[in-house]
């Protein structure tokens, strides 16, 4: 999708000072110009981070059982606390987790990003 938005990829920045053990801070994928904060082009960066959950593994059962969702929505916030500050105090790039259920399920911000992915190809084609 982002191909067809017409947006730069690249490997997104490995930033060596976090505050988890020194462990090197590395997303996935970067979105070179456009920080997806909005649904326009903004000349920030975002930063995603990919990850599958499996919601029947025991670190997830309990909860997806009772709500859907909560698969991806923990996965999300593991990845929140992890990234996003780092990649804000860095450059000012705006973190999103690309988190999937093994079963298709988008996470939320998947979706809203894909959202606004969408409007970007919609205002350049018309």
């Amino acid at each position: 999708m982002a191909a067809q938005a017409h947006i730069p990829t690249t490997p997104a920045a490995q930033i060596p000072d976090t505050t988890q053990a020194n462990a090197p801070c590395r997303a996935d994928l970067a979105l070179i110009g456009t920080s997806l904060r909005t649904a326009e082009r903004d000349g920030v960066s975002a930063v995603i981070d990919f990850s599958v959950v499996h919601s029947a593994a025991i670190s997830y059962c309990r909860d997806a059982s009772l709500t859907p969702g909560s698969a991806t929505g923990s996965k999300a916030n593991q990845k929140i606390v992890r990234y996003r500050q780092q990649y804000l105090d860095n450059d000012n790039s705006n973190f999103i987790p690309f988190i999937m259920e093994n079963g298709g399920t988008f996470g939320r911000d998947v979706e809203a990003a894909f959202s606004k992915i969408c409007n970007i190809i919609a205002l350049q084609t018309g």
